[in-house]
């Protein structure tokens, strides 16, 4: 019998969670119920790729059958099914376009947010790996003190400006440049809490940042047609799985 080691599998299983780190209904990782599961040797060459339900791999994992002594580089990415922004190349980059969300409002914006992490393993035999996906995205929050945005009344836009447009998970790494508008109408009533105070949200936005964890933001303010603040933000702080909050006097006139 011919027993070719590198003609045999073995079954090697992976647990993933989704560590969103924030419990709060903003930014709970609650709409991330699609995971792709990209397998890559170790020079990075495409081998495999798997779409599941996210439930379902949390629940009973998610099963790869790999060849024993070959050395594998694995990206789990976790994302709303439908979001229609990010595309993983066969090469392990995860890009995203912002304009599928330009006009999302705060009802789509959690439908942007994505979890990922990365596995490098060689096989030795049947296994078994807990994984914890964490966000690789920045998230950007403006909100007023002492006002709330009225919904339907006012409009929020913010333009981010030099975000990153792509995203290596195995390097921690990102790349390109663009600016993302986000326009928000439909305002929530939940509140931000920052340093012990309240605040009303008026714009949340996520993004890659940007290598040098800086962005300038264009903001305005409208009530109906009629703009009636506009501010301008410099050396904006962004960090991947961290908050930003922009806070101050930002719905009422100035």
């Amino acid at each position: 019998n011919d027993d070719n080691t590198l003609d045999k599998t073995v079954n090697v299983s992976f647990r993933p969670t989704i560590d969103a780190e924030i419990t709060r209904a903003i930014a709970d990782g609650s709409a991330a119920d699609q995971l792709v599961v990209a397998v890559f040797d170790d020079e990075m060459n495409f081998f495999s790729r798997k779409t599941i339900d996210m439930a379902t791999a949390t629940a009973q994992g998610v099963n790869l059958q790999l060849v024993p002594a070959m050395s594998y580089k694995i990206l789990f990415w976790a994302q709303h099914a439908d979001n229609g922004a990010y595309t993983i190349a066969n090469d392990g980059t995860v890009s995203i376009n912002y304009a599928t969300f330009a006009n999302a409002g705060f009802a789509g914006m959690e439908n942007l947010d994505a979890f990922c992490a990365t596995v490098e393993i060689t096989v030795s035999g049947t296994s078994s790996t807990e994984v914890a996906l964490r966000r690789p995205l920045a998230q950007i929050n403006f909100a007023d003190a002492t006002t709330a945005p009225v919904a339907g009344t006012n409009k929020a836009t913010v333009t981010l400006k030099g975000v990153a447009t792509a995203y290596n998970p195995f390097t921690s790494t990102a790349s390109d440049s663009a600016d993302a508008t986000f326009t928000f109408t439909d305002f929530t009533d939940e509140t931000l809490i920052a340093d012990g105070t309240y605040y009303h949200y008026v714009a949340t936005a996520y993004a890659f940042a940007p290598t040098s964890e800086r962005i300038d933001a264009d903001y305005s303010f409208a009530q109906g047609e009629t703009v009636i603040r506009t501010s301008s933000f410099s050396a904006i702080p962004v960090t991947p799985n961290k908050r930003t909050n922009i806070v101050g006097n930002i719905v009422t006139t100035e």
